[in-house]
Parts: structure tokens; sequence; C-alpha cells
């Protein structure tokens, strides 16, 4: 009785979306400065003491504690925007901050630090793109053997040779898998 051998495929990490990666710590970076300001401008007005009030609907909110906090310090006959005008506060400035911190799509906890690690590894989709990833590396590295032992290489000549399946990486200076020979491969 022999036994099946069942291959179960395990993606392989093959390279980091950098431009996705630096696209969500701008965000992130905005967001941050954002809400620190918008906590510092309306801290001269009302007492924050949950910084996750700034998320969300922060206008209403902000108009209901500045309310609550000053509404006993005028006369019953003044509306709430007279006490607005009265106290300088520019609800511009409050809209615009609230709705930008609202338009960026990223979840942060009340120290202004990302609720979940976000992943910007790529990763191949099938056992076959696991295996020509495999044998690029193997080329590269056998490349790289080659190299370290005298042999000229020339890379432009190997890169062409091998339709692009390999790139030569000016900043480290060895040949190096191509991933869009991967997305290659998936087309045909």
């Amino acid at each position: 009785m022999s036994k099946k051998r069942t291959d179960t495929f395990v993606p392989v990490i093959i390279g980091k979306d950098t431009t996705r990666e630096d696209a969500y710590k701008r965000d992130l970076n905005a967001k941050r400065s954002d809400l620190n300001a918008l906590h510092e401008y309306c801290s001269r007005f009302i007492e924050i003491q949950d910084k996750t009030v700034l998320f969300r609907n922060f206008k209403e909110t902000f108009l209901r504690l500045f309310y609550d906090k000053y509404h006993s310090q005028f006369p019953s006959i003044v509306t709430l925007e007279k006490m607005l005008d009265f106290a300088d506060v520019d609800m511009q400035k409050i809209e615009t901050l609230a709705t930008s911190i609202e338009a960026i799509n990223i979840e942060l906890n009340s120290d202004f630090e990302p609720v979940k690690k976000v992943d910007f590894n790529i990763y191949t989709k099938t056992q076959q793109e696991n295996l020509l990833f495999a044998t690029m590396k193997r080329l590269c590295s056998d490349l790289d053997v080659l190299k370290n032992n005298g042999v000229t290489l020339f890379p432009m000549a190997i890169q062409n040779g091998t339709m692009q399946t390999l790139k030569y990486d000016f900043k480290s200076k060895t040949m190096q898998p191509n991933l869009k020979a991967i997305d290659n491969y998936k087309r045909g």
C-alpha cells in the first residue's frame, strides 16, 4: 500500500510592495498630524479625555461638548452659533480636519497607533509560481558563485538571454528574480 503524496501549496514571499507601503506611511503620518492638530486646537475650548472621539463625527461631538460646557455662561436666547462666534471657534478648521481624518481609512487606537499590522509582502499564488521563483533564485545564486570565482559576466546579456526573467540590480550589483516575469508567466 503506497501513500499518496499530497502537495499543499504554501505561499512564498517574493517581494515587498514598497509603493503601497510608502502610501500607507504617508497616510498614517497625515492622519496622526491631523489628529494632533485637531486635539490641540479643540483642547483650547473643551476637555478631551478620550482621544478616540476625534475619529468619527467629531464636529457633532465638539458642538455637544462645547454647548454642555458653555451654555450656562450665556443667556438662554444666545444660539450655539453665537456662542461659537463669541469664543472665536473656527468651525471650518474643525470641519476640515475632521473630514481629512475620516477620509483616511486606517484604524488607530487612542495612542494614534495602527490597530492592525498591514502586510506589504508580495506572495506567490500557485505552486508553479513557487517553482519558478525558486528556480530564478537558484539561477541568481549560481551566477553569484560564477562571479565570485572570477568569471566575467555580462548582466545585460544574461537579462536578455533569460527573456527578462532575471534582472540586474544596480544597487547590490547582482542578478535578481524579476517579479514581472512571474506575472508574465501567469498570462502565458
